[in-house]
C-alpha cells in the first residue's frame, strides 16, 4: 500500500489525466445528446439514417461527407451512428472502406473514395445505409 501511496506522489498526474479523460466523455456525450434532441425538437419530420458500420477482425466503415453539399447532421443511439435528413430525395457524398488483416502488411484497406449517390427517403420511417461488396455500391433500406 506504501508502494502505491509513493508512486502517487511521484506520478500524481497519472490519476489526473484519468478522471480528465472520463469527464470529457461524459460530457461529450451529454453534448451528443442535447445536440441530438434539440435537432429532432426542431425538425420533427426529420428521417434518421443509420450507418451500417461493423468492427471486428474486418471492419466496414462508412462515413457521409455531405448531404446536399454542406455538412451533415449526426446523431449516436446506443452504439449506432447516423444522420439526419429531412423527407425528399437527398444527394449523399459517401465513402466506404473495408480493412483486413493482412499477409505482408499488417492490415489491408480498400476504399471507394468519395462517391455521389441519390436517395430518397420517407417522413416517418429509418433507414439503415450499407455497402454491398459484392455489387460495389450503397444500398438504403427502410427498417421495421
Amino acid at each position: 500500500m506504501e508502494q502505491i501511496i509513493e508512486l502517487l506522489k511521484t506520478n500524481w498526474y497519472i490519476p489526473l489525466i484519468f478522471a480528465a479523460g472520463i469527464l470529457y466523455m461524459i460530457f461529450m456525450n451529454v453534448f451528443r445528446k442535447k445536440k441530438t434532441k434539440d435537432y429532432s425538437k426542431n425538425h420533427p419530420n426529420a428521417v434518421r439514417v443509420f450507418l451500417g458500420i461493423k468492427g471486428g477482425i474486418t471492419s466496414d466503415i462508412i462515413q457521409v461527407i455531405t448531404v446536399d453539399g454542406a455538412l451533415p447532421d449526426t446523431f449516436v443511439s446506443g452504439t449506432k451512428t447516423g444522420v439526419f435528413l429531412l423527407p425528399g430525395t437527398h444527394e449523399l457524398e459517401l465513402e466506404h472502406s473495408h480493412s483486413r488483416p493482412g499477409v505482408m502488411h499488417k492490415t489491408v484497406t480498400t476504399s471507394t473514395g468519395m462517391v455521389k449517390r441519390r436517395f430518397a427517403v420517407e417522413e416517418g420511417k429509418a433507414y439503415t445505409l450499407s455497402f454491398d461488396r459484392e455489387e460495389h455500391e450503397f444500398v438504403i433500406e427502410e427498417l421495421d
